[in-house]
């Protein structure tokens, strides 16, 4: 496993991506289920630390590069739809 202050940073980010998606979860703004996919997807470990660093100098953010790649590969079935979809990424 690759370990150092990037990948540190990168899973911190998708942490937080987690906790939001239980505390959803927990208040019935996604399915249960939709948390297993949303923790699935959010490991470090999948993310080229070097392309995310370069996507958010160009995009001025961490978020948008974190995320965009992360919405692809969860789809409505494995989540949800939609606008809410969207929230919880």
């Amino acid at each position: 496993m690759p370990c150092g202050p990037r990948v540190q940073t990168v899973q911190s980010m998708l942490d937080v991506k987690v906790a939001l998606a239980r505390a959803s979860a927990e208040h019935g703004v996604i399915p249960s289920s939709a948390v297993v996919a949303i923790m699935a997807a959010c490991n470090a470990d999948l993310i080229d630390p070097d392309a995310l660093m370069a996507g958010a100098a160009s995009g001025g953010n961490l978020a948008i590069p974190l995320v965009k790649p992360k919405a692809r590969t969860l789809t409505p079935r494995n989540t949800c739809t939609g606008a809410r979809r969207a929230r919880t990424l």
